[in-house]
């Protein structure tokens, strides 16, 4: 099993952003698709998840210098294994949702309606009640605001009311002087994001999202399923920690009690299962998306692209560069307890290994490579020192902070690949 896949058509296709037909040939023989020879290690890769790692159903997408090398889907869309994983499933996406929220902050800067270093007061005046006055939109995106939870509760549901949620974010304190610490918004970031961006342009984020950036770009990704698209999607399947299993005891940390901060993050949210029409359906900004790989992929090909190009596609050079630049990092954020790296909205190079003993703690990127990861392990990234951009979506989730060994592995023979070219 050491060799890496061999296509019986290794023809170049006419359109690498969408083969004539899927290619046969790989270890796994429900999996689909196109893969360049030379990235036959991200194949391989991809075909050893369903064999050795219980993957379910997943796509995985890698471009090179804005060509398509890698499109890969296999595997069943469905727990029962009834349904074939297809070239146009749609996932969720989890947290890479913030990517995508980010991203239309970026747009609103661009257009000259907001700057990060704005007070959200001035788009959002409610906002600024009980210590709030401080907070800018930069504050937001680099997740030094303070405002990561909830401390009363918040009934199961109420989650999909958005008055009632931005209501609560607008009283809410706090939880540090904002820009001291930093703390990953789990669950609050869609609310903080998405308000702003109603404010400033009248639009939903989901909206937002849809009319200036997926279908300009004719990108597959949703923020709020519409119920024509609900047939391409594949359903997630939970993951259930195993106690006894010391990789998944990493969940333990966030349990310091019911009310402490960590466990309000993760817990008071409202939510409920996120297969519901109802989550489906919210324009969750912080963890409601749908997509899959291809087009977060081409997503952040683009972006990569716009790093050199003063009037980019998605963002221009300047803004896309603050994706890229460092804005915010610490030994341990006071949400996921672990050491993060931080952009304006997005997540840097962050390796744990030493610090967690797991490497699902950590998003092993080049240098210089902005994207981010969703819990279960789903990621997206793009690297502009080797021109690669790359996205991984699947439908049975595992536990671990970031990218646990099914995305890693993918990761890693991306890298593999291009250090042969």
């Amino acid at each position: 099993m050491g060799t890496a896949p061999r296509l019986t058509d290794l023809n170049e296709p006419r359109n690498p952003v969408a083969p004539e037909r899927p290619t046969k040939g790989f270890l796994y023989p429900l999996v689909e698709g196109y893969c360049a020879p030379e990235f036959g290690a991200v194949a391989d890769a991809f075909c050893r998840n369903f064999i050795e790692h219980g993957e379910l159903g997943a796509s995985v997408c890698l471009m090179h210098k804005g060509k398509m090398v890698a499109n890969l889907w296999g595997g069943y869309s469905d727990a029962d294994r009834n349904r074939r994983w297809r070239d146009d499933s749609l996932c969720l996406i989890f947290s890479n949702t913030k990517a995508l929220s980010a991203i239309c902050i970026h747009a609103l800067i661009d257009a000259g309606l907001v700057t990060a270093e704005d007070r959200v007061e001035r788009v959002w005046s409610e906002f600024g009640k009980n210590g709030k006055s401080g907070i800018t939109i930069g504050m937001l995106l680099n997740h030094t605001s303070g405002m990561v939870a909830f401390r009363d509760k918040v009934e199961r549901g109420a989650n999909t009311d958005w008055d009632y949620m931005v209501r609560r974010i607008a009283h809410e304190r706090p939880f540090w002087e904002p820009g001291a610490h930093v703390g990953y918004q789990m669950f609050t970031h869609g609310w903080l994001i998405g308000e702003i961006v109603r404010r400033v342009t009248g639009m939903s984020m989901g909206t937002f999202l849809a009319r200036t950036i997926a279908e300009p770009n004719d990108l597959d990704l949703y923020l709020g399923l519409p119920v024509a698209e609900s047939g391409r999607l594949a359903p997630v399947e939970m993951f259930v920690p195993d106690v006894d299993n010391p990789e998944h005891k990493s969940i333990q940390n966030f349990l310091g009690g019911p009310d402490s901060m960590a466990s309000l993050a993760l817990f008071n949210t409202g939510i409920t299962h996120p297969n519901s029409a109802e989550q489906l359906s919210a324009e969750l900004g912080a963890h409601g998306a749908v997509a899959n790989a291809q087009s977060l992929c081409r997503l952040f090909c683009l972006l990569e692209q716009d790093l050199s190009c003063e009037t980019g596609t998605i963002l221009s050079a300047k803004q896309a560069r603050r994706l890229v630049a460092p804005s915010s990092e610490t030994a341990k954020d006071l949400s996921f307890l672990i050491p993060m790296r931080y952009s304006q909205g997005l997540m840097l190079r962050i390796d744990n290994r030493e610090v967690t003993k797991q490497r699902a703690s950590s998003l092993l990127i080049g240098p210089n490579a902005f994207g981010h990861a969703g819990w279960g392990g789903s990621f997206v990234f793009a690297d502009p020192d080797t021109g690669i951009a790359m996205s991984y979506v699947m439908n049975r989730l595992t536990g671990g902070r970031l990218v646990n060994k099914r995305g890693q592995g993918l990761i890693d023979a991306a890298y593999r690949s291009v250090s042969c070219l």
